[in-house]
Parts: C-alpha cells; sequence; structure tokens
C-alpha cells in the first residue's frame, strides 16, 4: 500500500526507517520517558497526541469532542483515559470565558516537556 502511492527511492526508504529506528533508540534509553510510558497507557498517549496537535493548532478539544474520537475507543473509555491523563498531569481541563458548560482540554508544561524530548530526539535521529 505505501510504495504503491509512494514512489520513494528503495535506498531513501532504508534511510528514513534508520532514522525512525534511531529516534526509537535514542526515546527507549532515556529514564523520565520510559517512566511516562509506563505510567500512562498507549491509549492514553495517542489522545494526548489528537490533544496536543489541536492545542498546536490553537483549535483545543472539548471533553466532549475528545470522548467521540471513536478510532480511540469508545466514550466511556475515552473518559477513563482523560483522567488518566489529568492524574499524570499531562492535561487539563478548563472553561474559557463566561461559558461554563463547555469543557477545553489543554496540554500542561510536563506535556509540552515530552513533547519537546521527543522533538529533540527526532533531531538526534536525523544527525
Amino acid at each position: 500500500m505505501f510504495g504503491k502511492h509512494h514512489k520513494i527511492p528503495f535506498k531513501k526508504i532504508i534511510h528514513m526507517n534508520s532514522v525512525y529506528l534511531k529516534f526509537l533508540q535514542f526515546i527507549s534509553l532515556d529514564e523520565l520517558h520510559q517512566h511516562k510510558q509506563e505510567e500512562i497507557s498507549h491509549t492514553a498517549i495517542f489522545l494526548l497526541n489528537e490533544i496536543a496537535l489541536k492545542d498546536f493548532e490553537k483549535t483545543p478539544l472539548t471533553v466532549m469532542q475528545a470522548m467521540n474520537l471513536k478510532t480511540l475507543g469508545s466514550p466511556s473509555n475515552l473518559h477513563h483515559k482523560l483522567n488518566e491523563l489529568r492524574e499524570a498531569g499531562m492535561i487539563e481541563v478548563t472553561s474559557v470565558g463566561t461559558y461554563r458548560r463547555t469543557k477545553y482540554i489543554f496540554i500542561t508544561q510536563a506535556a509540552k516537556e515530552y513533547f519537546q524530548f521527543k522533538s529533540e530526539a527526532m533531531l538526534k535521529a536525523v544527525k
């Protein structure tokens, strides 16, 4: 499927593969990162990625929108994952403006540091 739609030379594919594997190697060597990975479930990490992307795009997700990300799980499961991320200090849920019923999800400084670490590992892998 991948090769059918994208005409990437074989040598370049090998190089990109090794960059990604180097990236995985860098992040696996960091104890703090490994502790976060063990503390937070894989589904919660995928949810955190979605939340961070929307935060980066300046269009934060609401709790209801996050719970409706059906590709990640049921609303009930996603609600548990939001709590997991909140307890891990990776997100905060807050109202914006005077309308208090809608709760928006923002990443915390801890999450920003988590993504900064991953960004630095990606840059190291490319070198």
